[in-house]
């Protein structure tokens, strides 16, 4: 055999080995290549992590995607005010990343949550200013009289998304060219329901629904956290 076959046959047996690698690799990342944890398994992993109740979490999502040539479940959920978002490897069960956002601090989360904290600061700032507008907006108000109560408004709301509750449900007064209005939002089933409702005849302004995400949730207190607090 001549130098320069041997030659074509060694290249051609590299590229096949090299073909067989590829093939391999691209098999145990996409395809088989080990046991995959189930998606109740990767629930755990995070809410173990997040210091979280599964009963607490809202607007839950979880897909299959890949990260770094790796298999992982994306998790989203909302809870306690702060949105949660983890990739967690689909074979190892390890937390390949993870971000939250709007975390409220606390000395149980300092304890057991220190690698959190540091996304806590902003997210404290923002609930601050949330909370000093919704002040001056209150002070712009509070000469003016709703001939519709609060509590009145809330139950017309909540009568349009049955199965909701007061949990769910956001609701404060602002002032719309000149008139008092309710506004706010329900969120319930994966669901978010904007509303403007007038404060003296009831009459609804503005109503608008679409598919719910894990920011969505205003920093301010649902209404029933509000009438607990009064």
């Amino acid at each position: 055999m001549s130098k320069k076959k041997k030659v074509i046959i060694g290249v051609g047996a590299g590229t096949v080995a090299l073909l067989a690698i590829i093939a391999g690799v691209l098999w145990t990342v996409f395809g088989g290549g080990g046991p995959v944890i189930g998606e109740d398994e990767a629930k755990r992993i995070a809410f173990e992590h997040a210091a979280v109740a599964e009963a607490d979490a809202k607007m839950f999502n979880i897909n299959m995607g890949y990260e770094n040539f790796k298999k992982v479940y994306e998790i989203e959920f909302h809870a306690d005010s702060a949105d949660y978002d983890y990739d967690i490897d689909a074979r190892t069960g390890n937390i390949e990343d993870f971000d939250v956002d709007g975390l409220r601090v606390s000395q149980a989360t300092q304890e057991t949550q220190p690698q959190v904290q540091t996304e806590a600061g902003p997210a404290q700032e923002e609930t601050a200013t949330n909370t000093e507008q919704s002040q001056a907006e209150s002070a712009a108000t509070q000469n003016v009289e709703a001939q519709i109560s609060e509590d009145t408004a809330a139950k017309t709301i909540l009568e349009r998304v049955p199965g909701a509750t007061e949990s769910e449900l956001w609701i404060r007064t602002d002032t719309e060219d000149g008139r008092l209005v309710y506004e706010g939002k329900v969120i319930y089933d994966n669901k978010e329901y904007e509303f403007e409702m007038d404060a003296n005849d009831g009459e609804m302004i503005a109503w608008d629904e679409e598919r719910a995400e894990a920011d969505d949730v205003p920093n301010w207190p649902n209404f029933a956290e509000s009438q607990n607090n009064q």
